[in-house]
């Protein structure tokens, strides 16, 4: 199965944390150090469990808590994707949908819910579909909803584009103008956030890359998305 990568921008806060107002500090740092900065797979592992214990722990103490709930489906999200799990993965996306419908105009959600979908095809491909429920069609709406809630942010468009762009999207001319677009775009938008900035960062470079013909879309997303630094490293 490829373990090609499910996080590299840089911020597990905004990568599913568009729209939330006060942030644990404690709970997103976890994240972050799990998808940026863990020096193995093993102890992304290990900081990813930590974020949902605490996340559960935050829960019990107050069942209304967003910020906890969101972070937990994220650490679930990011568990699923390096465990290769069915049944975590499974539950992922029951505690992501369960934020979409909490707080349907959430952005985060809606991105958590997109990146859930294309990475399974990404990485499973046809099987995606049969074993766990995942389609290129519904995370692209996903994908399409967040963009719209985000505004002009350049997280939900710079996200969308190397996710588009790292599943082939970008192969036909109709599709490579379409990334292109949504990367420049991105790359323009607004960074309230350091995952902002570093998304941001992250379409410009794409952007500079693919505008040479020779260019490879899918090579060029790739490095640009989260868990990356990990390839291959147990």
């Amino acid at each position: 199965m490829q373990r090609r990568v499910f996080l590299h921008s840089l911020t597990a806060a905004a990568i599913f944390g568009l729209a939330v107002p006060a942030r644990a500090a404690s709970g997103w740092d976890l994240l972050t150090e799990a998808a940026y900065r863990s020096p193995s797979t093993a102890r992304a592992r290990v900081l990813l469990s930590q974020a949902r214990t605490d996340a559960a722990a935050a829960l019990r103490q107050n069942p209304a808590n967003q910020e906890a709930a969101i972070q937990q489906a994220v650490a679930a999200a990011w568990g699923a994707m390096l465990s290769g799990g069915i049944g975590p993965a499974r539950e992922a996306r029951r505690l992501i949908q369960a934020q979409i419908t909490a707080q349907p105009n959430n952005a985060e959600a809606h991105l958590a819910m997109g990146a859930w979908h294309i990475e399974a095809v990404r990485r499973v491909g046809m099987l995606a579909g049969p074993t766990v429920g995942a389609s290129r069609k519904a995370g692209n709406a996903a994908l399409d909803r967040a963009i719209a809630l985000g505004g002009r942010r350049a997280l939900p468009s710079a996200y969308a584009t190397l996710l588009r762009a790292a599943s082939g999207e970008g192969k036909c001319q109709n599709g490579r103008a379409a990334v292109l677009a949504l990367a420049r775009r991105a790359a323009q938008g607004t960074a309230p956030t350091s995952l902002d900035a570093v998304m941001r960062a992250s379409a410009q470079r794409f952007v500079v890359t693919v505008a040479a013909p020779s260019a490879n879309a899918a090579d060029a997303a790739a490095p640009l998305l989260p868990f990356a630094h990990l390839s291959g490293k147990s």
